[in-house]
């Protein structure tokens, strides 16, 4: 999936040409956005079971901005290092809310 991720011309165009005609590449980028969808409705819907209620004004625009921060800070390329990234910056956060 990374090298179809990454740039998926230059992968179908570089493979041989027996394993390009298994691959439907299309078939390969709705898998993955089915996947992610699938967690994303998944988390949404626990956080709407643990909160008792759903209601868009839980999500702020500083929260976008977090998560993104947080993967950048650990590698956009691994899960491991989001989360470092994501500890790190709850750890700094909670440091400076703590400053006096």
């Amino acid at each position: 999936m990374m090298p179809l991720r990454k740039n998926s011309t230059t992968t179908m165009m570089t493979m041989e040409n027996t394993t390009r005609r298994k691959i439907n590449l299309a078939k390969h980028k709705m898998i993955s956005f089915v996947v992610s969808s699938f967690f994303a409705g998944v988390s949404g819907a626990t956080m709407a079971m643990v909160l008792s209620i759903a209601q868009a004004n839980n999500y702020k625009v500083a929260m976008t901005y977090e998560i993104l921060l947080m993967v950048v800070l650990g590698g956009i390329g691994s899960i491991s290092g989001s989360v470092i990234g994501s500890l790190l910056f709850v750890a700094t956060s909670e440091w400076w809310l703590g400053w006096p």
